[in-house]
Formats: structure tokens, C-alpha cells, sequence
């Protein structure tokens, strides 16, 4: 403030001091000048001088004034800096002593957290130990399954390895059983067969055994069945040709009849024929085949030995008449039969036979004939005849 109002001091010197005090000094000045017409003008320069020097002096005692209020102001700022040093020590002790409780205050707040912190520090300590007894506990339990998991596996192990073996042991069993119920069907076979050679003569006991072959119940129920299977005869070139070597693989695989040897005690008295129990066992294999007709041909007797019963739906012949008038029944083809079961040829031949029915009426056949390579049948021709 005293700052502006010494400002304001000398702008207001300079002001007066150019506009009111330089001209009035002029005008004197001016009208001094001896030159001058009118001295009326000097009274009037003095009195205007005068008054500006009273403004002068007027002008004097306001800085005076202005220097004693300058004075009192400052006088006024030290009896206020006085009295604020002499209240400053009151607010001094009233700042302390609220910095005390705000103190107090924020260590009791301290300790209340530190109070906090420690409880939920033991807090996490047992959460920790407790988190460590269930990972101790579940590693305990993972082990003792893995353990338990290990052992059934390994009895899992032993029980497949058991179950393999019985089922080893059961199948050679099962094997062994149908061993023996084969062994037992061809020594029932036999001992049949015996039975009834036993009622035939010497020389002609061949051809009994093969007329014996079938009794008339079982002729008539092969018969009815051959009839009921008409549907899947043989019908083209292949078929036949693999019905044909069926049919020699079986005989093939037939092995000579030994079990009633001379040595045996219970068939000592007996004279067996083993060529006949072959041949029984060969027509019975045969015997079931009831897609088409199939013989039975021996090149060293020239004769047909047996033909299986899907002659007598083909022809109306019963298999006995078909054997014994075979060569009677054919119309055409005979020589071409001939040449085909010649013993020495062992290729597949295929023929035309052109047969008469017991309707009297002629039928054409196609016959795939090839003789047997190997085996106790060696030589002998098997022969599919189809229409």
C-alpha cells in the first residue's frame, strides 16, 4: 500500500509541477519583458506566482503528512507484529497438544493393525499347515492306490495269463474229445461193418460191402433230403469243378483201416477186409453231398462202385440199379467216358453223357471226371455229374 501512495506522490509532483507551475513561471516571466506595453500584466504574473508557490508550500505539507502516516503505519506494523509474536506461543501449545492426540490416535490405530495383521498372519499359518497335511494325506492315499492299481493290475495280468492257459487246456481237451468221439464213431463203424461181413461169403465180399452200404430206412431219408435240396444243385462248369475237388481232398484224406488187425484179441477169429472198410468210409463222406450226383469209378474193375442218392431225383434209378446197369443206362458219350478215366490220366475231363431215366425218357449230362492222386483210393475216378 505505501508502495502505491509514493506512486501516486510523484506522479502527482510531475503533474502539477508541468501543468500548473511551469506555465504560471513563464507568464512571469513574460510579463517582466521590459519590451512589454501593458504592465498591468507583472501584478498579475506575481499574483499567480504567489498562489503557486502557496500550492507549493501546500503541496509540502501534504508530504509531510504523507511521511507521518508513512510513520504511523509502520508503527502500527510493529505493535502488530508484537502482539502476534506474544499470541504465538498459545497457538504454538494448542498445535502440540493436538499433534499429541492425533498422535496417540494414529499409534493406537498402529496398534490396532499390527493386532490385525497378527491374527490374520496365524490365520494363513495354519491355513499353510493345514494345506500341508492335506498334501501329505493326498500324496499318502495317490500312493496307496497307485500301489493297490499296481497289484490288481498284476493279478489282472495272472488272471489272463490262467484264463489263456484254460482256454489252451480246454481247447486241446475239446480237441481230444473229438478225437476220440471219431475214433469211437469209425470203431462203432466198423464193428457194424464187421457184423455184417461176417454174414457174407469169401469171394463176394467186395461187392457186398458195397451193396450193403446203405439200409432202405436211410436210402429213403437221404432220398426225401436230396429232393429238398434240389434248389442248390450244381449248375455251371465251376461249381462242378469245385465240388470235384472236394470231393477228391476228402478221399484223399481218408487213411486205411487198422484197428481190427489180426493182432486185436477180440476180432482174432474174424478175416477182415480192409479195402471194404475203406471204401465204407469213403461212400458215407460222399453220401452226404446232395448239391449233384457223384461217382464212384475203379478203372481195374471197370465198374462204378457207388453214386451217392441225388441219382434217384435226377434219373427216378435207386442207386443200386444206377451201379448195376451204369454202363446200359448211357446212350451216347460211352467212349468218350472211356477215355477219360483211363488210370494213367490224372487231368480234370469233362464229358457229355446222355443218360436214360427210369421214365424212359434220354437226358443230357455234363460229367467232370479226374482220377484220386494220392491216398489209399490212388487210381480211382470220381466223377460229377450234372444236367
Amino acid at each position: 500500500m505505501l508502495q502505491r501512495l509514493l506512486k501516486r506522490r510523484h506522479n502527482a509532483s510531475g503533474v502539477i509541477f508541468v501543468l500548473y507551475l511551469v506555465p504560471i513561471l513563464a507568464l512571469t516571466a513574460y510579463s517582466m519583458n521590459l519590451f512589454s506595453p501593458d504592465r498591468s500584466w507583472v501584478t498579475l504574473s506575481l499574483g499567480l506566482l504567489f498562489s503557486a508557490l502557496g500550492t507549493l508550500a501546500l503541496y509540502s505539507i501534504l508530504i509531510d503528512w504523507q511521511q507521518s502516516a508513512r510513520k504511523r503505519a509502520h508503527l502500527l506494523a510493529e505493535v502488530h507484529a508484537v502482539r502476534h509474536t506474544s499470541e504465538q506461543p498459545e497457538t504454538s501449545q494448542i498445535s502440540v497438544v493436538e499433534y499429541e492426540e492425533k498422535q496417540n490416535q494414529m499409534l493406537e490405530e498402529i496398534n490396532k493393525l499390527g493386532e490385525e495383521l497378527e491374527r490374520i498372519q496365524n490365520e494363513n499359518a495354519q491355513m499353510n499347515q493345514v494345506k500341508i497335511d492335506l498334501q501329505d494325506e493326498y500324496q499318502k492315499y495317490k500312493e496307496s492306490k497307485e500301489d493297490e492299481l499296481e497289484n490288481k493290475k498284476v493279478l489282472l495280468s495272472e488272471y489272463q495269463e490262467t484264463i489263456s492257459e484254460q482256454r489252451l487246456v480246454i481247447e486241446k481237451k475239446q480237441t481230444s474229445i473229438e478225437e476220440l468221439e471219431n475214433k469211437l464213431k469209425e470203431r462203432d463203424y466198423e464193428l457194424k461193418t464187421l457184423l455184417q461181413l461176417s454174414d457174407i461169403g469169401g469171394d463176394s465180399q467186395t461187392e457186398q460191402a458195397v451193396e450193403i452200404v446203405v439200409p432202405e430206412e436211410k436210402e429213403e431219408e437221404q432220398a426225401v433230403s436230396a429232393q429238398k435240396n434240389h434248389d442248390t444243385d450244381v449248375r455251371t462248369h465251376e461249381e462242378a469243378s469245385h465240388l470235384l475237388k472236394r470231393s477228391i481232398d476228402t478221399a484223399q484224406k481218408i487213411t486205411g483201416a487198422s484197428h481190427f488187425s489180426g493182432d486185436t484179441p477180440l476180432f482174432r477169429d474174424f478175416q477182415i477186409n480192409n479195402y471194404a472198410l475203406d471204401l465204407r468210409r469213403l461212400f458215407d463222406s460222399l453220401r452226404s453231398e446232395n448239391s449233384s450226383v457223384v461217382i464212384v469209378f475203379s478203372p481195374k474193375e471197370n465198374r462204378v462202385l457207388f453214386v451217392n442218392q441225388q441219382i434217384k431225383p435226377v434219373l427216378g434209378w435207386n442207386p443200386e440199379k444206377f451201379i448195376q446197369d451204369f454202363f446200359y443206362l448211357i446212350e451216347e458219350g460211352l467212349d468218350e467216358w472211356k477215355t477219360a478215366v483211363t488210370p494213367t490220366n490224372h487231368e480234370e475231363h469233362k464229358v457229355r453223357l446222355l443218360l436214360k431215366s427210369r421214365s424212359g425218357q434220354s437226358k443230357l449230362f455234363h460229367c467232370h471226371l479226374k482220377a484220386i492222386p494220392t491216398g489209399i483210393f490212388r487210381g480211382h475216378i470220381i466223377g460229377i455229374l450234372y444236367s
